[in-house]
């Protein structure tokens, strides 16, 4: 993702619950109707503990409060 990415995250990353898939977007525009670059199956994961939109589970994965998942800010 560019440098800019972590102003607006939401671009380009959306959850679905759901599925338990994490919808990536390599040009920001996920939200916009664009379609995922890649999606990545999460087996064994319950994403709705980390809310109940794609904003609230994105926003505390990236926050660290999860000891099992690891995110780098740079």
């Amino acid at each position: 993702m560019p440098e800019t990415a972590h102003n607006d995250i939401l671009s380009y990353l959306k959850v679905d619950t759901t599925t338990s898939t994490l919808q990536v977007s390599t040009t920001g525009q996920i939200n916009n109707g664009g379609a995922a670059d890649v999606t990545i199956k999460l087996s064994g994961v319950d994403l709705s503990t980390y809310g109940s939109t794609s904003t609230e589970i994105v926003n505390k994965l990236v926050a660290g409060s999860d000891p099992v998942v690891k995110t780098e800010h740079h």
